[in-house]
């Protein structure tokens, strides 16, 4: 099962799809943008750095568990996360929502992604419910995997704070709001 018919099934978000018409007119400067990789293989993170440098991204930041990457988070600039959803002993649900705790303020609201073999839509639904902006699956499609760093980069929907920590706003759709509000 691909990602996009996986959406079909995560009907909570599904007026969160962004359409090609707006990913066109928002296609970021990745050359200046850091990255942080989450995943405990050492041949993915490797082949997600060669990708990202394919794709001129300017600093790709590579972590073994969810604690590493919190530890770099806390002392390195990131634009955006992509993290395995099957993290150990940390698994991507917790790592999501240690990020997005209102204590990491103004990094709490980094563009998340998702990447994961599991295609299921409830663990699409709950990697989003936890704070995640984006889905990937694998293995990765590098065009599917530009497409969604730009999806997530133009996202424009508000934070919202629901039980101490930020989550994007339901109801909005990706695009709707001309700015992003954060509180």
């Amino acid at each position: 099962m691909d990602l996009d018919a996986c959406w079909v099934g995560v009907q909570v978000r599904a007026d969160f799809r962004m359409s090609e018409n707006h990913i066109a007119s928002a296609q970021p400067d990745l050359h200046k943008l850091n990255v942080l990789f989450v995943d405990a293989s050492t041949r993915t993170r490797e082949l997600m750095r060669a990708l990202l440098a394919g794709f001129a991204v300017r600093s790709v930041r590579l972590a073994e568990t969810g604690e590493e990457a919190l530890g770099i988070l806390k002392r390195k600039d990131v634009g955006l996360i992509i993290t395995d959803w099957q993290l150990a002993p940390m698994d991507g649900f917790a790592f999501i929502r240690r990020v997005r705790a209102v204590a990491n303020y103004p990094k709490a609201i980094i563009p998340i992604m998702v990447l994961s073999a599991k295609v299921d839509p409830k663990i699409v639904e709950t990697a989003l419910e936890a704070g995640a902006n984006h889905f990937v699956t694998k293995p990765v499609v590098p065009a599917k995997l530009l497409e969604r760093i730009h999806w997530a980069l133009a996202d424009r929907r508000p934070y919202v704070i629901e039980k101490g920590r930020y989550v994007l706003q339901r109801g909005v759709a990706s695009g709707e709001t001309e700015e992003a509000v954060f509180l």
